[in-house]
């Protein structure tokens, strides 16, 4: 997945179909530098989507605005939504050009059938993070 640059936010594409330029722009005239900080969450959204990062950083927010955590390569936001609440509890904001991998809901439920210490160890990751907040 690669991100595009908007005005107040971030939005996926599939790859091939915003072709990079060899100077590494996202296809709008942009190069990843220039697409953040952008949003790619908002608190209170309906939650669909787990997202895990490959490469890059995003700043976890909470309701007034204050940075809660930063994320990079290895974590993981959205879980919360897809396990918990149905809601987003936190927007997130892209800091670094960003690569991750977003599973929506229902290859997620296919993927926890056969992984049930995933869905354990990620409802905990919730749960951490929901007390934090």
């Amino acid at each position: 997945m690669s991100w595009q640059c908007g005005e107040d936010s971030v939005t996926k594409t599939n790859p091939g179909v915003a072709p990079r330029d060899p100077a590494g722009s996202t296809g709008d005239g942009h190069s990843p530098d220039q697409c953040v900080p952008r949003l790619l969450r908002r608190s209170g959204e309906n939650g669909y989507t787990i997202y895990f990062i490959e490469e890059g950083t995003v700043d976890v927010l909470g309701d007034a605005g204050e940075s809660i955590a930063a994320l990079g390569p290895g974590d993981t936001f959205g879980e919360i939504a897809l396990l918990v609440t149905g809601k987003r509890t936190a927007t997130v904001k892209a800091l670094t050009h960003l690569r991750a991998l977003s599973v929506f809901e229902p290859d997620f439920k296919r993927v926890l059938r056969k992984a049930p210490d995933l869905e354990r160890a990620l409802r905990r990751l919730g749960g951490e993070r929901l007390s934090q907040s």
